[in-house]
């Protein structure tokens, strides 16, 4: 408000310090809170999409092969009581996996758990587990092969891993 003031600044070599964008952002104080509070949710969105998971991904492939092996193991002991491991097929589906020589940066471990699901799932650290819906749907040892190099090819990206820590982030984030 004082004239001098802004008279001595139009005429200073700072003439764009009360541009047209410095008025515009504040002019009120409740525009300012506004464009600053939309600024803090654009910038937290833009983190829990694309940097919070990005991070977490990127730790999980990462982790140390024993740390991956032993959360594989946890998650295992945890389903395998929900589960109803037929141990002769079992037996039978590892010694193929054997015969397989699947190279693999962990130790491949097989289970067939009685369901009529068609469905297999691999978890980390080696241990993947097919359902007798599937293995029973299953015409061909290569067919089975294929089955396995699958479930192989998500031990061996983490996938489980990477999915467990991207979900993690984002609830740790919020």
């Amino acid at each position: 408000n004082d004239a001098n003031f802004i008279n001595h600044i139009a005429k200073s070599e700072h003439k764009n310090i009360n541009n047209k964008l410095d008025t515009y952002l504040h002019g009120s104080v409740k525009k300012s809170i506004l464009i600053l509070t939309l600024l803090i949710i654009g910038l937290s969105a833009g983190m829990y999409v694309y940097v919070i998971p990005s991070i977490a991904v990127n730790f999980a492939a990462n982790l140390p092969k024993k740390g991956v092996v032993k959360f594989g193991d946890y998650v295992f002991n945890t389903l395998s009581h929900q589960l109803e491991i037929n141990e002769h097929r079992s037996e039978k589906l590892q010694n193929f996996v054997n015969a397989l020589h699947v190279n693999s940066d962990f130790t491949i471990k097989a289970y067939v758990a009685e369901s009529n699901q068609l469905n297999a799932f691999a978890l980390s650290g080696g241990t993947f587990v097919i359902y007798t819906g599937l293995l029973d749907k299953i015409e061909s040892e290569h067919q089975l092969s294929a089955l396995i190099g699958h479930e192989v090819s998500h031990i061996e990206n983490r996938h489980v891993l990477k999915n467990v820590a991207r979900d993690l982030s984002g609830a740790l984030f919020l």
